[in-house]
């Protein structure tokens, strides 16, 4: 798809240019828009200089694009604004350029004064979690305007993500420059801005975090790349029991090998645990200079018992008094370590180079990480990204602290073969972030998972998801089953925090296998279009938040609705908006009921306040499959491997772990289907009511066991 560019001649007379001439002035004589499908309705434009060149065709990371160069001088600086807008993707991107140093930001390109015809705007807070606002936000993130049709911009800067920011005004002036605190500006320094357009507000999402990821040249990893994304996990940050915490009896280390003993006997399969920031040597000094205080005043007033910021990244022997190694093997499962800010009372200023909260020194990141790697650590947590941003001016005022700072981060941890988590993140971290493969989940809500945060979660995720890094909810206990609903269907992590013999067991097995693999969609739950433009025009509704599983063009849906209004009791799914064509059924996860659903249908919240339905369509075969009946994420490729249509004919293939002996697969079909594991006939149930049956699957005992333990049987299902 090209997107169509008007330019228009404003003055009757422009002075003829070459080449190579950098005007001394800026005159407004052109005017360009990007109009799609020629919609003036819709479109975004602006004034500009003449320019120099126009129709150059060229191929970049984005594909075939037509380029036009606008040349001139801005306070005796000469500038270069280049404009490519290419052939098959609706995608802008705006390139100026300083030819000669600066010694500070000159211009804004572009200048967006010619805005669409009744809009919204969503945009992120410049804070902590980069909560979600409709309204307009000057940060480093991207700004979102959309229709009540669900037609959509994205302007987003595509460099230099740490000093670069959109306007505050979107409602009359869209502008993408460099933050005003920025100085020195080498000659031949690109500053770069994409815009993204389409019809359906995730839709534009999806092909802006392609855009982004295809000009950087990045591909962002699976949903489970590490460990925290494949398997169960334990964390002591904020909100979980054993956060500054302990049993006085055992020690804080004592504590956590017991429990890694009782979920090892329990057989509650967790791979891994986080240690928060109790565990190495912190002031009494918080980040905004002001003392702090003891963070449990039950325990020793220990260097590890503080709020401050980072003294020494070690382990206290007060906490850990056989080291961070030794804990690790004894505790036998890896960890996820966080880490604050830098106090400015820490030895390290001595020896590294540390600009004001945040090491730009990659001898510092060296270091540090390869002590995380000796000891059994495969995740560094940072935390406090939006402390560390105001409290480093070096971050916002040069062209090159922030790299220092996270690309020494994340090239140490690549090296090391660490993963990474952000924590506490601004907007321009979300996007600074999308540089790294090895940046695996960022967090994107406020500490400990309550209802109330699900929706700056959800829009949050949106954000993340986009530029493919995995959402994480934050810690939640096992006995809350929506919170750990949601986590399983954020396509992230799934990790809780209980007291140790207080774990609701079966909660945790409707998000994980045995082996503790955790069974989830193929993408972040995200809210659907209709949510943005009620909440844009300020109604009273449930939000409705969807994902799926999608065995080559064959979906299961999964669909959460919800509400924090007791006025909203009510929910309205439209089909359609979650990716469903035609006539399906949709299960009721809480209720075990089945229903025929088309075009639209309502859910009644109750006491919970929330719904949760799988929705499957009958397809080819005209058998609908939700798949396993004790899993959230019924259909999760961790349990239904593959699965294929034929006329009649469905064909699952099933993963057992090891210890699993039976599962029940159910779905809808408009008579008793007949079901064959293997050679074997089954039996199936079937209430000719609903067209709902289930059926019980054991594999058979020569099934072969793979490496990993699983074994895997195909299921086939016949509708005659």
């Amino acid at each position: 798809m090209r997107t169509s560019w008007t330019i228009v001649f404003l003055l009757a007379a422009a002075a003829p240019l070459l080449a190579q001439t950098y005007p001394q002035t800026a005159p407004s004589s052109y005017y360009f828009s990007i109009t799609p499908n020629g919609r003036s309705d819709w479109s975004l434009g602006c004034d500009c200089p003449p320019p120099d060149e126009r129709g150059v065709v060229g191929t970049d990371r984005l594909g075939d694009y037509h380029q036009t160069t606008i040349r001139f001088c801005s306070e005796g600086v000469p500038l270069t604004e280049r404009i490519r807008s290419y052939d098959k993707r609706p995608v802008t991107l705006f390139c100026l350029t300083y030819q000669a140093a600066s010694d500070k930001p000159l211009v804004s390109f572009p200048d967006f004064d010619h805005l669409p015809r009744d809009f919204h705007i969503l945009s992120f807070r410049e804070k902590a979690f980069s909560p979600p606002t409709f309204d307009s936000s000057s940060d480093g993130g991207p700004q979102v305007i959309f229709n009540n049709a669900g037609d959509a911009f994205i302007i987003s800067p595509a460099s230099h993500y740490l000093i670069q920011t959109i306007s505050p005004d979107a409602k009359h002036n869209i502008t993408s420059r460099l933050r005003d605190t920025v100085r020195n500006i080498p000659a031949g320094f690109t500053q770069q801005t994409l815009v993204v357009h389409g019809n359906g507000i995730n839709r534009t999402w999806d092909e802006w975090g392609k855009a982004v990821a295809d000009l950087q040249g990045v591909k962002r990893p699976g949903n489970d790349a590490d460990v925290s994304l494949k398997y169960l996990g334990y964390w002591t940050d904020n909100g979980t029991y054993y956060y500054y915490n302990y049993d006085p009896k055992l020690g804080y280390a004592g504590t956590l090998l017991e429990l890694a003993a009782h979920f090892r006997a329990a057989n509650i399969p967790v791979k891994y645990l986080q240690l928060d920031s109790w565990w190495y040597y912190k002031s009494l000094t918080g980040p905004d200079g002001k003392p702090g205080k003891t963070k449990n005043s039950k325990f020793p007033q220990g260097q590890w018992n503080r709020y401050g910021g980072l003294l020494e990244y070690q382990a206290d022997p007060a906490v850990i008094p056989q080291g961070l190694a030794k804990f690790q093997h004894e505790l036998g499962l890896p960890l996820i370590t966080h880490n604050r800010w830098i106090d400015p009372a820490s030895p390290y200023l001595k020896h590294y180079r540390i600009a004001g909260y945040a090491a730009t020194d990659p001898k510092w990141w060296h270091d540090i990480v390869g002590y995380l790697q000796s000891s059994g650590v495969v995740t560094y947590e940072q935390d406090w990204l939006s402390e560390i941003y105001p409290h480093s001016p070096e971050l916002s005022e040069t062209v090159t602290a922030g790299d220092d700072f996270l690309d020494g981060m994340a090239n140490a941890c690549a090296s090391d073969g660490l993963t990474m988590q952000y924590c506490m993140a601004d907007p321009c971290f979300f996007m600074q972030g999308s540089k790294y493969p090895n940046l695996t989940t960022i967090r994107t809500s406020d500490d400990r998972l309550k209802r109330d945060r699900w929706h700056n979660f959800l829009y949050t995720s949106r954000l993340a998801s986009a530029l493919g890094i995995w959402p994480w909810t934050d810690g939640y206990l096992t006995s809350e089953t929506d919170n750990v609903l949601l986590s399983d269907l954020s396509a992230g992590p799934v990790g809780f925090g209980d007291e140790i013999a207080t774990e609701d067991q079966a909660n945790i097995f409707k998000a994980v296998r045995t082996d503790g693999v955790i069974v989830k969609p193929d993408v972040p739950i995200i809210p659907v279009d209709s949510d943005y433009i009620a909440e844009a025009n300020h109604q009273r509704r449930a939000i409705v938040a969807s994902t799926y599983t999608d065995h080559d063009g064959l979906r299961t849906h999964y669909v959460l609705a919800f509400t924090t209004r007791p006025d909203v009791t009510v929910a309205t799914i439209s089909l359609s908006e979650i990716g469903v064509a035609g006539p399906a059924y949709a299960y009721d996860f809480f209720h075990g009921t089945v229903r025929p659903v088309e075009n639209t249908f309502q859910t009644r919240l109750g006491s919970g306040r929330f719904g949760y339905f799988v929705i499957a369509e009958p397809g080819l075969s005209g058998i609908a499959l939700f798949g396993d009946m004790g899993k959230f994420v019924s259909a999760g490729k961790q349990r239904i491997a593959s699965l294929r249509q034929e006329k009649g004919k469905l064909i699952a293939e099933v993963v057992f772990a090891k210890g699993e002996t039976t599962l029940t697969l159910h779905g809808c079909c408009a008579n008793r289907p007949e079901i064959r594991l293997e050679k074997q006939k089954l039996n199936a149930a079937f209430d000719p009511a609903s067209k709902h049956f289930t059926v019980e699957i054991t594999p058979p005992t020569d099934a072969k066991t793979a490496d990993d333990g699983t074994k895997r049987v195909v299921v086939v299902m016949e509708n005659k």
